[in-house]
C-alpha cells in the first residue's frame, strides 16, 4: 500500500468517524427528523420575535400539545432555539476538527504522521463529546 493509498483510506476513516460523532451528539436522528430542524428553528425564532404566522404558531402548539409536558408555544420555541444553537455549536466544532485532520493527513510525509493525526483527532473528539454533551 502506498502513502497515497493510506492517506485516502485515513481520510475516509476520519470522515466516517466525524459523522458518527455528529450523530452521537445529535442523538442519532433520522434523516427526516434532522431535515426539519432548520425549519423548526426558523419558526421558533419568528415566534420569539413576534412575527410568526398563524401556521407557525399552530405547528408549534400542535407539537407542544403532543409532547404532553404542559409547555406553552413560547416555552417550546425557546427550547427549540436552544437545542438548535447547541447542535450547531457542536457540529461546528466537529466540522473544524475534521477539516484540520484531513488537511494534516494530506500534508503528512509518512505513515507515522498519518497515524498521529488519526489518534489526535479521536482524542480531541472524545474530549469534545464530554464538553458538548454527546
Amino acid at each position: 500500500m502506498t502513502l497515497d493509498d493510506i492517506k485516502y483510506f485515513t481520510v475516509n476513516v476520519i470522515t466516517n468517524y466525524a459523522e458518527s460523532v455528529r450523530n452521537k451528539i445529535a442523538k442519532n436522528p433520522t434523516a427526516l427528523k434532522a431535515s426539519a430542524w432548520g425549519s423548526k428553528e426558523a419558526r421558533a425564532r419568528r415566534i420569539i420575535d413576534g412575527i410568526a404566522t398563524d401556521a407557525d404558531t399552530a405547528l408549534v402548539r400542535s407539537e407542544a400539545d403532543q409532547r404532553g409536558r404542559g409547555e406553552t408555544v413560547l416555552q417550546l420555541a425557546k427550547k427549540q432555539i436552544d437545542r438548535a444553537t447547541a447542535l450547531l455549536t457542536a457540529v461546528s466544532v466537529i466540522d473544524g476538527m475534521e477539516s484540520r485532520a484531513i488537511a494534516a493527513v494530506n500534508a503528512a510525509v509518512d505513515v507515522v504522521a498519518v497515524d498521529a493525526v488519526m489518534t489526535a483527532m479521536q482524542q480531541e473528539a472524545e474530549a469534545a463529546l464530554a464538553v458538548l454533551g454527546g
